[in-house]
Order: structure tokens, then sequence, then C-alpha cells
């Protein structure tokens, strides 16, 4: 899976998608800022690696992820993962 990588800059990076005509743009995300996305299971789905849109410096936000459904068109926060990853930052940053 090679990863569709974001060039970084000041401007927001929401996703849009259309068929391969260019017909039907849907933009699947808003007020976030995508990193990084691939496309899962027979590109039914996207899964995006995104940040939130904070006023912080970019390194103090935090990487998330979720998974776009293409056909029902709803953007899904993965954050049971999201906790479980803080928690075992959390337990790391203890050592």
């Amino acid at each position: 899976m090679t990863p569709n990588r974001v060039q970084h800059s000041k401007d927001n990076h929401d996703l849009y998608i259309s068929d391969l005509d260019g017909k039907n743009l849907v933009k699947a995300t808003e007020n976030i800022d995508i990193k990084d996305y691939y496309f899962i299971n027979n590109h039914k789905d996207i899964f995006i690696v995104y940040k939130l849109r904070e006023n912080k410096k970019e390194e103090y936000l935090e990487q998330k992820c979720a998974i776009y459904n293409i056909s029902s068109k709803q953007f899904n926060p993965l954050t049971d993962i999201e906790r479980n990853v803080a928690e075992i930052v959390k337990i790391l940053n203890q050592k």
C-alpha cells in the first residue's frame, strides 16, 4: 500500500473525491487537515490520517485516524484506537 502523502503548507487540507470522470465531486472531510490517506477494502473505504485544525503549533497537534465509507459518505473517527494509543503513550512516558 503506497501512502498518498499530502504536501504540508499553511493551506487547509480537506479531502474531496469524485467519479473517475470527475463528476459527483464530494467533500469527504471538513475542518481537519489530511496528512495521509489509503484506499482500503477494495476501494470501498478510505483510511485517513489527519490532525484537527486548532490554534496550536503543528508539533502539538495529535494525529488521528478515521475511515471514510465512499458509498455511504460517512466519516468515522477511530476514537477507540486513539484512546488506546494515548494510554500507551502515557504508560511509556511514565518509564
